[in-house]
């Protein structure tokens, strides 16, 4: 039983929402009722050891996992980061969609045995037939001029967090889940997630559906981009 959270530490040693991926992960653990929860300044200090010890600048993702008495930290590179990828159905809602729980088995383990780098799980609700989020990300559906954005029974990112209420200054959006019959209705599907940044489907091939523009994609790149930067002090990794 417990709970966990990925942070991508970019080129520059920065890690992005670094306060809100720790606050989200103890709240996490408190809510699941774990028995012994670290404080903030333990957790960064164990991630900021690690990241301190790499001689390399590449990007990586940092996975900090939060058990009954054990604290784990992971890190890979990443190389997800703003690739667009096919996307593969799996019919399957999180128990609990508001924390990341390592007792979603069924779904990490199929994840493992996908090259992210080529394609992405995305989540569709099996008695519903609604499409819900991914494994590592939330969806943004665009159809036309307006935005479709999941919001019930899924695991809403922090990365999505920060950017709707730019989003909502910017876009028309409708917060649903949309049924698998509307896919042909849309022209572009966004992921969005510590993973992979902001990406998109390319195709979708058992609905039939492929991106035809990249006009949403690009904008909400570009909020994006501009969000993370300049980095917070306390994001900053001192080597």
């Amino acid at each position: 039983r417990g709970t966990f959270s990925t942070i991508r530490k970019d080129s520059d040693n920065r890690f992005i929402f670094l306060e809100d991926h720790l606050d989200r992960i103890i709240n996490s653990g408190k809510a699941l009722g774990l028995p012994w929860i670290p404080s903030k300044s333990e957790i960064s200090e164990r991630l900021f050891d690690i990241a301190n010890n790499q001689t390399d600048k590449q990007p990586r993702l940092f996975r900090i996992s939060l058990f009954e008495n054990l604290l784990g930290i992971a890190d890979r590179i990443t190389n997800s980061f703003g690739l667009s990828v096919e996307g593969i159905s799996f019919r399957y809602k999180r128990a609990q969609p508001s924390h990341k729980q390592t007792s979603d088995k069924k779904l990490y383990e199929s994840l493992n045995n996908l090259d992210i780098n080529k394609k992405e799980l995305i989540l569709i609700d099996p008695k519903t037939n609604e499409f819900l989020e991914t494994a590592t990300s939330n969806l943004i559906f665009v159809e036309q001029k307006h935005l479709v954005i999941p919001f019930r029974n899924i695991l809403a990112g922090l990365n999505l967090t920060k950017i709707k209420p730019i989003l909502e200054q910017r876009f028309e959006i409708q917060y649903r889940s949309p049924h698998c019959q509307e896919i042909l209705n849309f022209d572009e599907i966004i992921l969005v997630g510590s993973g992979r940044g902001i990406s998109t489907l390319k195709n979708f091939k058992e609905f039939d559906w492929q991106s035809s523009n990249h006009s949403f994609h690009l904008e909400i790149k570009s909020i994006y981009d501009e969000l993370i930067v300049p980095p917070t002090s306390n994001a900053r990794v001192s080597i």
